[in-house]
C-alpha cells in the first residue's frame, strides 16, 4: 500500500470514530499541496453519498479548517457557519508529528 493510501486510511479511520453516530466516510482523498480533502460520506437520513471538500491549512501551531464545499446545500451552510475557521491546536509533539505525517 502506498504511503498516501496509508495516510488517507488513517484519517478515514480517525474521522469515522468521531462520526460513528451520524454516518461513515466511504472514500477520502488528501491533496496536501492544494490544502484540500475530498471525501464521500454515507450520512444517516441522506438518500445517497454526500460529496464534501474541505479547504485546510496546517501550520506549526494549528490545523485550520478554512472552508467547506458540499453537494448538499444545507450541510455546506451548516459547516461553513459553525465549523469553518475552527483552529485545532497542535501543542503536543506526538499530535504535531501525526498531523504532519497525515497532512
Amino acid at each position: 500500500m502506498a504511503l498516501d493510501a496509508i495516510k488517507e486510511a488513517g484519517v478515514k479511520l480517525a474521522a469515522n470514530r468521531y462520526l460513528a453516530d451520524i454516518g461513515e466516510i466511504k472514500t477520502i482523498d488528501i491533496e496536501k499541496e492544494a490544502g484540500k480533502i475530498s471525501l464521500q460520506a454515507d450520512l444517516r437520513g441522506e438518500p445517497g453519498l454526500v460529496q464534501l471538500e474541505v479547504d485546510y491549512h496546517l501550520d506549526p501551531e494549528e490545523l485550520v479548517l478554512e472552508r467547506f464545499h458540499c453537494d448538499r446545500e444545507w450541510i455546506e451552510e451548516a459547516l461553513n457557519r459553525w465549523v469553518a475557521g475552527k483552529r485545532i491546536g497542535i501543542h503536543n509533539d506526538a499530535v504535531e508529528a501525526a498531523l504532519n505525517l497525515l497532512f
